[in-house]
């Protein structure tokens, strides 16, 4: 167990994530056109409001790709992805771990002997369940993950709605998400509002997933150029100098 040391990878990590999200996004004027409102409360506090606000940056346990890695996302969420929000399969419940939780549990491991100790006797570890875990932390006073989640979870929706520059014009379907994959078609005189299924037109032809599917490619920003359809990009194949191990944890 080595908590200070994973305090300080998470902030490497955390810096290495913004320097990309500033650089690359955040300073890029076409990207801050279109997808932040200009007239949100957020970007009046400047790159050091959008760091406190506008990131949803956390963990899942388990991992959801193989391995342990940190999620960084900018605000607003894609319509789609905001759907699966508000229906619990984004950022959900003993799954997904804030990344404000992460650094308070693992800074009173470092820095409380008492809860290191006690955990150490509580014989918790990377195979203990998570609920374990979880309750553990809740118990000694030192974070109350259900709460942290909530209050993450207020904060990423009010920053979304803040943030949101999403415009009407720029979709050709709609898709209601009680309604499973039904598509509608966008028309002007749908577009500026929130609208009953009784009142679109279904486009038989197509369906949700493929509609999301096809807006992943045009949106994601990884992969280009794309080999034809599909997002490129290259690998390192070869391992690292035996003169630079990788540390032990």
């Amino acid at each position: 167990m080595k908590p200070a040391e994973s305090v300080k990878l998470l902030q490497r990590m955390e810096d290495a994530a913004w320097s990309v999200a500033t650089t690359q996004f955040l300073n890029n004027k076409s990207y801050r056109a279109k997808t932040l409102h200009p007239d949100s409360h957020i970007l009046q506090g400047g790159f050091s409001g959008f760091r406190r606000l506008g990131v949803a940056a956390g963990m899942n346990f388990p991992p959801s790709q193989f391995q342990l890695h940190l999620q960084y996302m900018l605000l607003p969420l894609l319509p789609s992805h905001f759907a699966l929000f508000k229906s619990g399969n984004h950022f959900t419940d003993r799954r997904f771990f804030p990344l404000e939780y992460l650094y308070t549990v693992l800074r009173s491991l470092a820095n409380r002997p008492q809860v290191a100790s006690a955990f150490r006797d509580a014989k918790l570890n990377a195979d203990s369940n998570i609920d374990d875990i979880i309750d553990f932390f809740t118990n000694h006073g030192v974070a109350d993950y259900a709460e942290i989640l909530k209050e993450f979870q207020t904060r990423v929706e009010e920053a979304h709605h803040d943030l949101a520059n999403w415009q009407s014009a720029d979709f050709k379907y709609l898709c209601l998400h009680e309604e499973g994959d039904v598509v509608y078609n966008m028309s002007e005189e749908t577009a500026p509002g929130v609208f009953a299924s009784s009142s679109l037109r279904k486009v038989e032809a197509a369906k949700k997933s493929e509609v999301v599917a096809g807006d992943k490619l045009v949106l994601q920003n990884y992969g280009r150029p794309y080999n034809g359809a599909r997002p490129g990009g290259t690998f390192y194949k070869f391992a690292r100098p035996n003169t630079e191990p990788l540390p032990l944890w």
